[in-house]
């Protein structure tokens, strides 16, 4: 999510394929500033056998497979960095699905993740219980018609996968209640160095960063997308 002036849009997504975001883009403030409303979205949605940690430095978050591994040392300042230290296979990362984004948003969103973040197709999973976030599923995936039977789904979540989500959180037993699809996702892509061993949590960047990270980050890219024409 560092700005890189000078890189030039070279990503493209049909508008068919939601986006899974998990991070500042969660926040309806910095979607509103990058591409002047508010998208359609479904949540809680996860990502499996995923962890988000902090970026060293900064108030945002990356996400790696918790299938490496990996030890954690320290840099000196206090800073714990994942080099090969062993994830648990059963770590799951909460976020949003965003459906109906157009071509050129899309274009404005990956300029804005930049260069450390590369753009993967992955399964994520989704509670339907609410019947608001179902209807706007389904007029979602009405709009998007070229979302095929074998990109989403009513599969079953295995009895490890429903206790790690903690589904008796959420009040329901129901596994008819989880779905899934394939959505684009943006993986970190550049050394697992620059991230710290802390969890990412969305309360408290929301809380402590979000203003500021408005006004420093996300209005600057902004107008970066304006001055490019993205």
């Amino acid at each position: 999510m560092r700005i890189n002036a000078s890189r030039l849009i070279t990503k493209h997504m049909s508008t068919a394929t939601p986006l899974f975001v998990y991070g500042t883009l969660m926040s309806e403030q910095v979607l509103r500033v990058l591409i002047d409303r508010k998208p359609s979205m479904v949540k809680p949605a996860f990502l499996w056998n995923h962890d988000r940690k902090s970026v060293l430095g900064q108030c945002y978050p990356a996400i790696v497979p918790s299938d490496s591994i990996a030890t954690t040392t320290n840099n000196g300042d206090n800073n714990q960095i994942i080099t090969t230290q062993e994830r648990s296979s059963n770590k799951y990362v909460e976020g949003v699905l965003i459906f109906n984004l157009s071509k050129c948003e899309m274009k404005a969103l990956d300029y804005f993740e930049a260069d450390e973040y590369d753009k993967k197709l992955l399964k994520i999973w989704f509670q339907c219980s609410d019947m608001m976030s179902c209807a706007n599923l389904e007029e979602a995936i009405h709009q998007n018609a070229a979302l095929s039977n074998d990109r989403c789904g009513h599969n079953i979540l295995s009895d490890t996968e429903r206790r790690a989500m903690q589904l008796e959180k959420t009040k329901t037993t129901d596994i008819n209640d989880w779905r899934y699809i394939e959505a684009n996702v943006y993986v970190w892509a550049d050394s697992e160095t620059l991230l710290s061993a802390n969890d990412w949590n969305y309360e408290n960047f929301y809380t402590d960063h979000l203003d500021w990270y408005i006004e420093n980050t996300v209005k600057p890219c902004r107008l970066d997308i304006n001055n490019f024409s993205i």
